[in-house]
């Protein structure tokens, strides 16, 4: 039997959600990708999956009513996702904002590249 594996983008942006998806699609073909319009959405959804089938979740920073750094806050509370990577994945590149991130046990901070080809490299890590 062959499980799913996972990966989550909250993300309010449906454009950054469609480029996500075409690298999830097109180079990491055994991940099932899960987009969230919201944190409330994400969050209520990751209560549902398998944990051992989650391999990372990305937060978009600049979110309306509940913000990355907010949602991380929350998710980091979960035990259950104490190995699952949680990356920031913003337009910024503020150092206050990478740390704050970091500060608030972010497993890594990446900043939105410009070309899918780099994207398909700085998720790489965290897509086992």
């Amino acid at each position: 039997m062959i499980l799913n594996k996972y990966c989550i983008l909250i993300d309010d942006d449906e454009d950054d959600q469609l480029i996500f998806e075409s690298v999830i699609n097109k180079h990491y073909i055994d991940f099932d990708l899960l987009c969230y319009d919201s944190a409330q959405e994400g969050i209520k959804s990751i209560s549902n999956i398998e944990k051992s089938n989650l391999s990372a979740i990305f937060l978009d920073l600049n979110m309306p009513r509940v913000n990355g750094i907010e949602c991380l806050k929350t998710l980091r509370k979960d035990p259950r996702l104490n190995r699952t990577p949680i990356v920031i994945y913003s337009t910024s590149n503020n150092p206050q904002d990478v740390n704050e991130a970091l500060l608030n046990k972010a497993d890594a901070f990446i900043t939105k590249p410009s070309k899918i080809t780099n994207l398909v490299e700085e998720i790489k890590p965290y897509l086992k």
